[in-house]
């Protein structure tokens, strides 16, 4: 049975959020304007979270995380694409440009 845990809540802001994530699938591309942003991730059992990894549109690994959390990280000038895949499925991914990170 699966042990959802805590839920992570969204920072404020443009968000793209995947609710739920089926494992092995990689979510949808998400187009990023500059500056700070973070995923989000809610494992669907907090207790065997996989591996949920972050990837740019050329499939360049940005980061990964293997429990529930955040992530934060720089999306270059002019902005870029990204997309995530979790290994054992999410309840929720996300990707947040908080309004406090913008340029």
């Amino acid at each position: 049975m699966a042990n959802n845990g805590p839920s992570f809540p969204l920072p404020i802001g443009v968000t793209a959020s995947f609710s739920p994530v089926a494992a092995g699938i990689s979510t949808g591309t998400s187009a990023l304007d500059a500056g700070g942003a973070v995923m989000t991730y809610q494992p669907l059992d907090v207790n065997d979270a996989g591996t949920v990894t972050l990837y740019d549109s050329a499939a360049n690994v940005i980061g990964t995380l293997t429990a529930g959390g955040y992530l934060a990280f720089m999306v270059p000038a002019g902005g870029k694409s990204y997309y995530m895949n979790a290994t054992k499925g999410a309840q929720l991914l996300a990707i947040t440009l908080p309004n406090s990170l913008r340029y």
